[in-house]
């Protein structure tokens, strides 16, 4: 197996290489995901369901305990666009950020000091360093 394995849906090539980056950056041991991208309905219907918020989001992570499948993410391209013009980094760097903070979550990580540390460390390895 390689070193990760990563399934895709809804993605552009050039989507998928940049998350590949991301995710070679992030220097994980062999696993597989499987990344989504969702529109702004299907994100809203999950975060519902799983979440109990009636409202969309921009990414939801779904673990399983089934090695070496990690579980799946889920991104939401409307909101991964507006947030990218919100935040003024661009498309690239947000759809960098919320690959990498679903795969955090995926390996275990919870919001806080440490997984936002290995947030940046890791984009900024991979190109995607956040622009002051």
């Amino acid at each position: 197996m390689p070193k990760m394995k990563i399934d895709f849906a809804g993605f552009a090539r050039h989507e998928k290489k940049l998350i590949k980056r991301v995710f070679s950056a992030a220097k994980k041991p062999r696993c597989a995901v499987c990344v989504v991208c969702v529109d702004e309905q299907s994100i809203t219907a999950l975060n519902g369901k799983h979440r109990q918020v009636d409202a969309p989001t921009d990414v939801l992570s779904f673990p399983t305990n089934e090695t070496p499948f990690l579980g799946d993410i889920a991104i939401c391209r409307e909101v991964m666009e507006r947030q990218a013009d919100d935040y003024g980094h661009g498309q690239k760097r947000e759809l960098a950020f919320l690959a990498l903070h679903g795969l955090l979550h995926l390996l275990g990580y919870d919001h806080g000091e440490e997984m936002d540390k290995l947030t940046e460390e890791t984009l900024t390895r991979a190109g995607y360093e956040r622009k002051l």
